[in-house]
């Protein structure tokens, strides 16, 4: 699925969603500081690729936690969970940390 092209007469720049079966490895991540993360098998991710590199700007999320803004959320795929909470609250796996 092609979601942006961009071309010019020095470069080619491609913007694209693949499953992690289509190279993932070869792929450099982007997150914010601190933050590191493997992609799990068959996740839909998001590629950029200018020229012969790749960088994986995140996994396509179809569906979104409910989420106030200023919020943040961390999930692992075996269910532990870190909320930021707008309020100054953290849940840890859903328990309240004031």
């Amino acid at each position: 699925m092609w979601l942006a092209r961009k071309t010019s007469s020095a470069k080619e720049e491609e913007l694209r969603a693949v499953s992690t079966r289509q190279g993932m490895e070869a792929a450099a991540v982007c997150a914010p500081y601190g933050i590191y993360a493997r992609p799990m098998q068959d996740e839909e991710l998001l590629l950029l690729s200018v020229g012969e590199n790749k960088v994986c700007l995140g996994a396509v999320q179809e569906q979104q936690p409910a989420l106030e803004a200023g919020e943040i959320l961390l999930c692992s795929a075996g269910g532990a969970s870190i909320r930021l909470c707008a309020d100054g609250k953290i849940l840890l796996n859903g328990k309240v940390f004031e």
